[in-house]
């Protein structure tokens, strides 16, 4: 084995062996950078582990934390509006309540009836002469 190299596993259990220690610095101390992180407890702890691997484990653990509770409260505010679905334009009501998510409209080709150069009345006054 190369000597760069660590074992298979390895760069697993320094992670979550420090885990507490990365969930203080992140959530508490304000380092909100990845890379400085990293650096900083590789220097502090001693770690063999590189900076991707730090990072694939780090996003793996803490945005799936940050992703489900995301999702807690759009499923909230899902259950909060399900009596007000229905046509967006004419329901202002709606609208006031959501003032954060942008107004998304609705278009029907149904309304609209294709050009037809044969049958469609032909204008003279357009004509050039």
């Amino acid at each position: 084995m190369a000597s760069g190299k660590m074992a298979v596993g390895e760069a697993v259990i320094e992670f979550y062996a420090a885990l507490d220690t990365i969930k203080d610095y992140y959530e508490n101390r304000g380092y909100r950078k990845i890379s400085l992180l990293h650096k900083l407890l590789k220097e502090k702890l001693g770690w063999k582990m590189g900076y991707d691997t730090f990072r694939y484990h780090f996003n793996k653990e803490f945005k799936k934390s940050f992703h489900s509770s995301s999702n807690a409260s759009k499923e909230q505010s899902s259950k909060n509006s399900e009596g007000s679905k229905g046509d967006v334009r004419g329901e202002a009501s709606s609208l006031e309540k959501k003032p954060h998510e942008p107004i998304i409209a609705t278009f029907s080709m149904s309304d609209i009836k294709p050009y037809n150069p044969h049958t469609s009345p032909i204008d003279e006054s357009r004509i050039l002469k």
